[in-house]
């Protein structure tokens, strides 16, 4: 019997919720349904009932041994079902979810046992016990469909029950023997980005590395999941390229943000441009063990600041100019002394001064850095 075919670009939002209410039933029930996302369309089972992924396995023309991709409703459910997360773990998960993406994870037997636990997925459905595949679909209809089932539902890109071609951003691109071994099949036209998803490997020693390209590429991953700091003066010839100078220390050499890539830029509310640090300034961390590097200044721009997932600021001033320029920004900019104090410019005032203001900012730059390593800690831009 053919399946069910619902054309939801001819639905308004009440049957559309409806259509999504059906394919979570089925899914429930132990159907196979052909669901839509960002890349490819994709045909869901139920993990957690035997006979429907024996189904989809057949189908697919899989190994009854092979992992499916499990695909959680959101990216916060992700995280609670791999809580604790490495944090570049997490990052990624925040920062990629949803989209299209599907992570390979290594993990130990103890978080593998809690992944099945959390999630209800029997073993050697979405792992092969020692790595297991998770995907969060960008597509709003499709998240309301995983969340609405309640069960754990696996996915496989119906590229496999493609034709001669190697993907299926289209229904059409589904044989039609394919098609018999499903329920429902819910169109909602060519796919956005028309590619497989891209895969990144989570590794068991917390890192990550790009397995497959395919919708995005390795850089736009990169870019994506790196933390951007900015540090704020007057002039930038002082308190924040010295600011800079030690975070990065504090990066290289200490557990500031482990395993996630962090940039750390320093700008001034009234600089101009390529004067360098101040003599003093560079001595005072030359004497900290600190490499104070090449410097020249510039004034902060609209684009700093929108790039800046944490703004750190010396003092109320400096925030309240900030602010004025882009008030969009209050949630991402503090004041560096987390304590809400100003740290004043040394500019000046002699050699003794740069060296408590640079002794002073390292203690308060260390617990910036821990807060954005707490896990939990989430971006104001994620």
């Amino acid at each position: 019997m053919p399946p069910l075919r619902t054309d939801l670009r001819a639905l308004d939002q009440a049957a559309r919720a409806h259509a999504a209410t059906e394919a979570a039933r089925l899914l429930r029930e132990g159907s196979l349904v052909v669901l839509p996302t960002e890349t490819l369309y994709g045909v869901g089972a139920n993990a957690a009932d035997a006979d429907a992924l024996e189904r989809l396995r057949a189908l697919c023309a899989l190994d009854p041994a092979t992992p499916l991709a499990w695909h959680a409703p959101s990216g916060d459910h992700a995280l609670r079902a791999l809580d604790p997360a490495p944090p570049v773990h997490a990052r990624i998960i925040e920062r990629l979810t949803p989209g299209p993406v599907t992570l390979l994870l290594e993990l130990d037997a103890q978080r593998l046992g809690a992944l099945h636990e959390r999630t209800d997925l029997p073993r050697g459905a979405a792992d092969d016990g020692a790595t297991a595949l998770l995907r969060v679909p960008d597509h709003t209809l499709t998240q309301r469909i995983l969340e609405h089932a309640g069960v754990p539902v696996v996915m496989v890109g119906a590229s496999a029950l493609a034709g001669a071609g190697e993907t299926a951003p289209r229904v059409e691109d589904l044989r039609a023997e394919a098609r018999e071994g499903v329920a429902l099949i819910l169109d909602d036209g060519p796919t956005q980005r028309r590619k497989h998803s891209t895969t990144i490997r989570l590794t068991l020693a917390g890192g990550y590395s790009v397995a497959r390209e395919g919708a995005v590429d390795a850089r736009f991953i990169e870019k994506r999941i790196a933390r951007t700091i900015l540090f704020v003066c007057t002039g930038n010839t002082c308190r924040s390229p010295m600011a800079v100078a030690i975070a990065r220390h504090e990066l290289e050499h200490r557990d500031g943000l482990p395993g996630v890539p962090t940039v750390v830029r320093s700008a001034g509310v009234s600089a101009g441009e390529g004067a360098p640090m101040t003599p003093e300034a560079a001595e005072a961390l030359r004497e900290m063990g600190i490499d104070p590097s090449d410097h020249r200044s510039r004034p902060v721009t609209r684009a700093q600041i929108d790039e800046a997932e944490s703004i750190y600021l010396m003092t109320e001033p400096h925030r309240l100019a900030l602010l004025d320029f882009a008030p969009d920004a209050a949630a991402r900019a503090h004041l560096l002394d987390p304590e809400g104090n100003d740290i004043d410019d040394p500019i000046g005032q002699g050699s003794e001064v740069y060296r408590e203001t640079a002794r002073r900012m390292r203690e308060m730059i260390r617990l910036r850095l821990q807060e954005l390593a707490a896990p939990g800690a989430r971006s104001a831009t994620a």
